[in-house]
């Protein structure tokens, strides 16, 4: 899952789960503000909260060779 799609799957999850940043930082532990700008960035690394927040919203990200579905 590239991460424009992981944002999309996410906030598609948070709507349907009725959940505002601000709610989903408080289920992580967080900030809103580390929710928002985990949500709008490039790079999932060590520190990055996107495997937590993905975890929290019951996805996943899957690794396949490209062009398989």
């Amino acid at each position: 899952m590239n991460l424009p799609d992981a944002r999309g799957a996410a906030d598609a999850a948070m709507k349907e789960k009725g959940l505002t940043q601000k709610d989903l930082a408080a289920l992580l532990g967080s900030h809103q503000t580390a929710v928002s700008r985990t949500l709008g960035s490039n790079l999932i690394d060590r520190r990055s909260l996107w495997p937590r927040l993905l975890d929290a919203l019951g996805l996943e990200i899957v690794i396949q060779r490209k062009g398989e579905k």
